[in-house]
């Protein structure tokens, strides 16, 4: 029993010890490695195989998946042993196996695991086998790099609006109305240039953010009353959360368009309860200096974490109005983050 545990940690050590995810730099591009799927309604069953094992005793693999998109739930590892719990980090899980006491490698077709996950929004998505360490009988390991990469076409073709076609914006709302956080107009139109107001901003990021789910407070706003119902839901889970603040005069105003420094504010606070940034990133700015106290942690962290830029003239402008395209394009970058 002492040997047989000894050899799991031994085997463990040769796994734990070799693969850093999304740090691969010295495995060998593999074949016989494959991804296939199975999909039922929005769950998603991503099969891993290796199609010729030689004395395979043990292995650890690193699945890279869309984030955005996809929501982790569970793994099964197909053959019998020993498993450590599936570590997952945004984008990446880990997973790790071996045989147990002084037994041959397996050799032959392999199902190594089945990966369950949710799709949670609209688009192409996709998983892929990052990295593969193999160990045999002999406690020998071998890094690779799999060239398994799987694909999965969207059943959603988003319409785009006509006047979004050949503007700047146009992949970024066609990625968002994919998604399910945007929609056009009645009369078929986006109206990228037009200001978003902070009904629509907050409505915007909150369907981005999936944020409902539970039950949301009754707000205190004094103006509450002219909140259309289909936001009420969205602005009071967002001050709940701790996103968004009134004025001072106890008004949400959902009408008047959002500034700049007010959006990247409520992203921030969306990211990060503390909200604050390194200062020092602002500096690119020539005119920092407008930026309203209360907003400059804030907006560090959005300029920090690349979801804020400067305009063509190398400014902030962080009093000018956010556009409905520069909205979208903020909140995708926000996705793109992890949050």
């Amino acid at each position: 029993m002492a040997r047989k545990s000894s050899l799991l940690i031994v085997v463990f050590l040769i796994l734990c010890l070799a693969i850093a995810p999304g740090q691969q730099t010295s495995a060998k591009e593999a074949d016989g490695f494959e991804l296939s799927v199975a999909e039922v309604g929005d769950r998603i069953d991503v099969t891993v195989t290796l199609n010729n094992a030689k004395d395979m005793y043990a292995y650890d693999l690193v699945l890279k998946f869309d984030h955005v998109r996809l929501a982790y739930e569970d793994a099964k590892l197909s053959l019998p042993g020993f498993a450590v719990k599936p570590k997952l980090s945004r984008g990446e899980l880990r997973l790790a196996h071996t045989r147990v006491g002084e037994t041959p490698g397996r050799n032959g077709m392999l199902e190594l695991a089945v990966v369950g996950f949710q799709r949670i929004r609209g688009g192409d998505t996709y998983v892929k086998l990052e990295s593969v360490r193999l160990v045999d009988s002999k406690l020998e390991k071998e890094d690779l790099a799999p060239n398994s990469n799987m694909i999965l076409r969207s059943s959603v073709v988003a319409k785009l609006p006509a006047d979004v076609a050949g503007h700047w914006s146009e992949e970024a709302v066609r990625e968002a109305m994919e998604l399910g956080f945007v929609t056009g107009f009645g009369d078929g139109t986006f109206r990228p240039d037009e200001p978003v107001t902070r009904l629509e901003a907050t409505v915007l990021l909150g369907k981005a953010l999936l944020a409902l789910g539970g039950k949301v407070p009754a707000l205190s706003f004094t103006d509450v009353e002219a909140i259309p119902l289909w936001g009420l839901p969205y602005v009071a889970e967002a001050v709940r959360a701790g996103w968004l603040n009134g004025y001072d005069d106890e008004t949400f105003r959902g009408a008047k368009p959002i500034a700049r420094q007010e959006f990247a504010t409520i992203i921030a606070r969306a990211m990060n309860a503390s909200a604050t940034g390194n200062a020092a990133v602002l500096s690119a700015f020539g005119d920092r200096h407008l930026l309203a106290p209360w907003a400059a942690g804030p907006t560090a962290l959005a300029v920090e974490r690349g979801i804020l830029q400067g305009q063509g003239d190398g400014l902030l402008n962080p009093a000018a109005t956010t556009t409905r395209a520069e909205a979208v394009t903020m909140i995708l970058r926000l996705l793109a983050s992890g949050g």
